[in-house]
Formats: C-alpha cells, sequence, structure tokens
C-alpha cells in the first residue's frame, strides 16, 4: 500500500490536468469583457497565470539549457547527463505549480485591499524569513530524511541519476503541501502592515 498523499492526484490525468486553470481563465475574460474596474481577485488570477506560464517557461527553458549537449560538454558538474528514463519520471514536473497557483487564489480573499508597496513591510518580510521560514523549511526537510519519511516521501527527490533544475521539485505531493505553508507566513507580513497603518 503507498503512503498518503504521496502520490499527485494530477498524475491520472496525463496532460489533462492542464485543464485545472480552466475556472481562472473565463474569471479573467469575463471582467475584462465588462469593461469595469476589476476586482482584485480578478487581476489576482490573471497575475497567477502570468507567473505560472513564466515559471513553465523559465524551468523549460533552463532544463533545455542544461541539457543541451553542445553548450554543457565542457561545463557539467556531473559527467552522466539526463537519460530517458529520468525524463520519462520527471515528465509531470510541474505538478506542483498547478497546487500553489490553487493555493494562491483561494487562500487569501481576506487580502484583497492591500497596498502595492509598504515600507514595514520589507521589515516583516526579512523578520518573518530568517526568523520563521527559513528555519522551518530546515526542519521539515531534516525530518523527511528521517527513516520513514524518506523511504515514504522524500527518495524520489534523491532518486535522480542526473541532477538538474526539475529534481529539486520532483517531491511527492506531501512536502509540496508544507513548503508553500510555510512560505505564506512570509506573505502575512503585508496584512501586519495594514494593522499597523490602521
Amino acid at each position: 500500500m503507498v503512503a498518503p498523499l504521496s502520490t499527485w492526484p494530477l498524475e491520472n490525468l496525463g496532460n489533462f490536468k492542464y485543464l485545472l486553470y480552466g475556472p481562472l481563465v473565463p474569471k479573467v475574460l469575463y471582467s475584462r469583457r465588462a469593461n469595469e474596474v476589476l476586482p482584485q481577485q480578478d487581476v489576482w488570477c490573471l497575475h497567477l497565470l502570468i507567473i505560472c506560464a513564466l515559471r513553465s517557461a523559465i524551468y523549460t527553458a533552463c532544463t533545455n539549457h542544461s541539457n543541451a549537449h553542445y553548450l554543457t560538454l565542457k561545463r557539467r558538474i556531473l559527467p552522466q547527463g539526463v537519460g530517458f528514463k529520468q525524463i520519462d519520471s520527471e515528465w509531470h514536473w510541474d505538478n506542483f505549480i498547478i497546487l500553489q497557483a490553487f493555493m494562491a487564489c483561494w487562500s487569501f480573499p481576506f487580502l484583497v485591499d492591500l497596498p502595492l508597496w509598504n515600507s514595514k513591510g520589507v521589515l516583516y518580510a526579512l523578520t518573518f524569513h530568517v526568523g520563521i521560514s527559513e528555519p522551518l523549511y530546515y526542519w521539515v526537510h531534516r525530518y523527511l530524511h528521517s527513516d520513514y519519511f524518506f523511504s515514504n516521501y522524500h527518495s524520489l527527490h534523491h532518486s535522480s541519476s542526473a541532477t538538474v533544475c526539475h529534481c529539486s521539485n520532483m517531491l511527492q505531493m506531501t512536502p509540496q503541501l508544507s513548503e508553500p505553508l510555510d512560505q505564506d507566513l512570509v506573505f502575512l507580513q503585508n496584512e501586519l502592515s495594514l494593522w499597523d497603518r490602521k
């Protein structure tokens, strides 16, 4: 029996998983057609779609560059290249982008009226990142290296023979759920800066 949340529910969908972006697209298109001032939530959905497309393009460009034999022959850190077995096992590397897009779109409805910039927010972001987010990420990752969690969850991350940028996100679903949650603490800095202003 497989450990709970050790596989992505999106794996059964194959390439049809991109249809999950469907609810975001009509929301943006309808708000554009209405010729009104866009509600903040609809602008947020548009920004998420743009960010997801850019992240996918950057990951693909980095991987194509790192796998281009004529460019990286003399600059390789590891002598072995990426084989077809590794490419097949990491084909659906972008599951985490879909998951994080939905988490961002529907997890912060109370943050609709945030200002674009607040200088206190930088201090809060630095404090949360250095004081909470980084230590939490370190201890969660260290916990994933314990016997049970490594064999059931984290071993896929270390199973790649040649490390490329997709390997870092070749995780099961559970670590992808925990990492954005500790990163969400950083986003709360904007809300805290609003409380200071009131």
